[in-house]
């Protein structure tokens, strides 16, 4: 079978799947099989087979873009442009992808991004490029930007709450040591408190060569947060950790991903003067709860 028929093939099972389900978790996983065939039979062609290409851009038009964006930064890069009618960008993506899989480090290598202000950008084939026109939007991955956080090690005293761990940005952004990392705590009725953290190199973080060699090298972060500074009475203080790389800024409530080990640990319960203090770590967010209590007057 031609690389054109089993494109062809392909595309004709993917329009009906599509179709067949409103399912946007099942539309992804249809469109990144048939992302990896465009790769696979992509030599066979010697140019972007235009009536291809516009049969693909059919079948994506009915179909909510969500499904296309939550793919990883290649593929979703490559529908995007089809779908705007950058063919030529879109074919030389893919071009890349294929001298990737052949040279066997596809899925090791990732897409180098751009970060303009407070916004992230896939710097694939074509971005900024005159000489193909293609819309910048295509390439943009700023909403897919999340704060990925763990928690490690978690201490309560009398004094200070300390939280330790792991932090950094989804879609391949690098860490590094001038990035500004705060824990936030809000509680109903007071102003939030904001606590300054620090990076800490994670050599266990580090792996693969080029860009993956470094780009959690700076991922560790540890916060103390002092019970002091945090306002008297009663109440619950929700956690979360932000991070400022540049003017990109994003935050996530903290605790999550920690292990049930760790949770454990944050169970402790601590009393300073007629205040008690505690961790919920029962939730996808930690809090820090406070109980102040009454001392009864000495009868007389």
């Amino acid at each position: 079978m031609t690389g054109s028929a089993q494109v062809g093939d392909a595309l004709a099972v993917l329009a009906e799947r599509l179709a067949d389900t409103s399912d946007t978790t099942a539309r992804t996983r249809e469109l990144a099989a048939f992302y990896d065939v465009l790769v696979s039979t992509h030599g066979s062609f010697d140019q972007p087979p235009a009536d291809l290409l516009d049969s693909i851009r059919r079948a994506l038009s009915e179909t909510d873009p969500a499904a296309w964006d939550a793919l990883n930064t290649r593929p979703r890069t490559a529908y995007r442009l089809i779908v705007a009618g950058a063919d030529q960008a879109a074919w030389d993506l893919l071009t890349e992808a294929t001298r990737l899989v052949r040279e066997g480090v596809e899925r090791i290598t990732p897409a180098y991004v751009h970060i303009d202000g407070a916004r992230v950008f896939a710097w694939l084939p074509g971005f900024r490029d005159p000489r193909y026109g293609a819309p910048e939007e295509c390439y943009e991955l700023s909403e897919a930007v999340k704060l990925q956080v763990r928690v490690d090690d978690v201490s309560l005293t009398p004094d200070a709450l300390s939280l330790a761990g792991t932090a950094y940005l989804s879609r391949n952004v690098s860490t590094s040591a001038g990035e500004r990392i705060t824990a936030v705590l809000h509680r109903d009725g007071v102003p939030d408190v904001v606590v300054e953290g620090a990076r800490h190199r994670r050599p266990d973080q580090v792996s693969g060569t080029g860009t993956e060699l470094t780009r959690r090298a700076w991922s560790g972060w540890s916060v103390s947060i002092s019970l002091a500074a945090l306002a008297a009475g009663s109440g619950r203080w929700r956690i979360s950790l932000a991070i400022d790389h540049g003017e990109l800024h994003r935050s996530t409530g903290l605790g999550g991903d920690a292990t049930p080990l760790v949770r454990s640990i944050g169970r402790r319960t601590v009393r300073r003067r007629r205040t008690r203090w505690r961790i919920d770590t029962s939730g996808r967010q930690w809090s820090l709860v406070s109980r102040w209590q009454r001392i009864p007057l000495p009868f007389r």
